[in-house]
């Protein structure tokens, strides 16, 4: 769920549907309701979960009492997997060896709400955050170079936020590969109850690609196009790559993040058939494609996926319209599907309100009754209403100065009660996917 700008909003997911030829498990036609919490870990994030374990578990709680169904619990992020590993980088230092994922899993099998392990795979934290990003730390040559010639490690790259300065690894880049499929492995493992995995920030940083050394090794090897030797450094050959090779670069770029995500689909059917597959993306798909190669047409028409979600956030809204996207959209993923012969994966449109994006509940009612009756297989809102109302004093002192301003928060819990524990019914459709 955001150009370079760290998802701390509202949210909710519905969803239905599968990509591809139907997988064991597909074929359930109620929509399936949603929310996931935080997408990093950061003290005014980590802190109450540290302090108060069974925090969790109240969160569940109040899940099944406004009718969500699934939650999607933070399963890697900053470069570490949120659980107690002898392999892997951990968030033991912050949560002992009770993690609150081990929690929300186990919560939330009895509790009836399924979970879906979400993982951050090419955002990896804040350079100022010390704790944060260790593998990349360990081998900068993993790090995105981009177009200026400047690394994210390097603080120059141009990723800073209000948040903090984003650092990316190399998606492309097989040791990176082989660490998000190590780590995603042991994730199955240890949380076989677990009903899918969702990624995120599964895309390029935009910062018009990556020219590290090895970027440019793998891409010369691929295209067989060879750059001139008196391009002094990595800004001249960007630029050169721009005026002479952009369209080869871009397929060759997206298509490494594109071989990822199908090495992934690959580990799931290999190890939890039948487990399900979803990302966030970019809305506009050709932008996606080219500004930060995410090709995810292309990834639900070979079936990777069994959802998709794009994120139809304000810049989106202010570009098109609910029911102009929807159709569009749809009818395009629609007829990709028929020349693949398969079915379409679900689309679950994505949502957010936080103080610099707000939608009231009544916008939010408004918003979600017209996706759904669009053809929307559901709805995403992103983030955990329940923790804000708790910790939003605590984010917003973290934050001071710039969060004096910041607005308050609604309260949906009636809303959300209204629309998911009397949901209508999904609209009736020939090839309309299940979940």
């Amino acid at each position: 769920m955001r150009r370079v700008r760290l998802p701390l909003l509202l949210a909710l997911l519905a969803l239905v549907g599968a990509a591809g030829a139907p997988r064991p498990g597909s074929g359930q036609e109620s929509r399936v309701y949603a929310v996931w919490p935080h997408s990093d870990y950061k003290p005014w994030q980590a802190d109450v979960y540290a302090r108060d374990p069974d925090f969790v578990l109240r969160e569940l709680d109040w899940m099944r009492e406004v009718g969500i169904t699934s939650y999607l619990p933070l399963a890697l992020a900053s470069g570490r997997v949120n659980w107690p590993s002898e392999r892997f980088p951990d968030t033991r230092a912050l949560f002992g060896m009770r993690s609150p994922l081990d929690m929300a899993v186990r919560g939330g099998d009895e509790r009836g709400i399924a979970t879906q392990l979400y993982v951050l795979a090419g955002f990896v934290g804040f350079l100022e955050d010390p704790w944060a990003a260790p593998d990349l730390r360990a081998n900068p040559d993993w790090d995105v170079v981009g177009a200026d010639g400047r690394g994210t490690l390097s603080g120059e790259a141009g990723t800073a936020t209000i948040w903090g300065t984003f650092l990316w690894w190399d998606l492309g880049h097989p040791a990176v590969q082989e660490r998000l499929l190590g780590m995603l492995a042991e994730a199955l493992d240890r949380y076989p109850s677990a009903e899918g995995v969702h990624l995120d920030y599964i895309r390029g940083p935009g910062l018009g690609g990556c020219f590290s050394d090895p970027c440019l090794s793998r891409f010369g090897a691929a295209t067989g196009i060879v750059l001139p030797e008196a391009l002094p450094d990595a800004a001249a050959r960007a630029d050169y790559i721009r005026e002479h090779h952009q369209d080869d670069y871009i397929a060759w770029r997206a298509g490494e993040i594109t071989s990822l995500v199908r090495r992934v689909r690959e580990l799931l059917d290999r190890q939890r058939p039948g487990m399900t597959l979803s990302a966030d993306v970019f809305p506009g798909a050709d932008w996606a494609y080219r500004g930060v190669f995410q090709d995810w047409r292309r990834w639900a028409s070979e079936g990777l996926l069994d959802a998709v979600y794009p994120m139809f956030y304000a810049e989106a809204r202010a570009q098109w319209g609910v029911e102009e996207y929807l159709r569009d959209t749809l009818a395009d993923l629609d007829r990709r599907a028929a020349a693949a012969g398969r079915r379409r994966p679900a689309l679950v449109l994505g949502l957010a309100t936080a103080w610099y994006d707000q939608v009231s509940p009544e916008q939010a009612e408004d918003l979600i009754t017209r996706a759904l009756a669009n053809g929307a297989d559901g709805v995403a809102l992103q983030s955990l209403p329940y923790w804000w109302q708790q910790e939003y004093r605590q984010f917003r002192r973290y934050y001071l100065p710039q969060s004096a301003s910041w607005a308050p928060l609604w309260d949906y819990d009636a809303t959300l009660k209204r629309l998911f524990r009397n949901p209508q019914p999904a609209a009736p459709g020939p090839g309309r996917p299940g979940f």
